[in-house]
């Protein structure tokens, strides 16, 4: 999924159930290297983080600046796109967020990596510790899409709501 793509968007309505975890990972195809592809985390201050490498094997993570974004027990739409110009937008409960910290190492990827590792929703797998870093709580409605997303598309997801897809 994603690989050797140049931009993309995941999304998924979470509701975390403690922030004790340091990194509670929801989205994930993150391994031991050289099996990263990227992932999304709660942070333990409320933080999201995405993280994504590419083929020629630069790491590029970014956070948002503001602590408190997610909170404990509340369901929020998550949100996050990476378009070829390199831009990364995060959507929370449909709107854009103004904010977010770059964390660069080596430099941001041109291509998302293509990987072995499995994609995982809540948690993250290692070759040697088995599967780390798990999220506690809900998730629901995931969704990994090719190509950055439109503010409206995102808009249109959250708007559709959680329940949308029961009956």
């Amino acid at each position: 999924i994603l690989n050797g793509v140049t931009a993309w968007t995941l999304e998924a309505w979470i509701n975390i159930s403690s922030l004790a975890t340091a990194e509670a990972q929801f989205v994930s195809k993150w391994a031991d290297a050289p099996d990263q592809e990227y992932f999304l985390a709660v942070m333990s201050d409320g933080d999201v983080r995405m993280g994504a490498k590419g083929e020629n094997g630069l790491r590029y993570a970014e956070e948002t600046s503001d602590t408190g974004i997610i909170s404990v027990g509340t369901w929020i739409h998550v949100a996050v796109s990476w378009s070829a110009s390199k831009t990364v937008k995060y959507y929370f409960d449909g709107v854009l967020y103004a904010g977010g910290t770059s964390i660069v190492v080596n430099d941001s990827p041109d291509v998302i990596l293509d990987s072995s590792a499995n994609l995982y929703i809540g948690a993250q797998e290692t070759g040697t510790l088995g599967v780390t870093r798990e999220f506690p709580g809900k998730i629901d409605d995931v969704r990994i899409y090719n190509y950055a997303r439109s503010a409206a598309e995102i808009r249109q997801d959250y708007n559709a709501g959680l329940g949308a897809h029961f009956k």
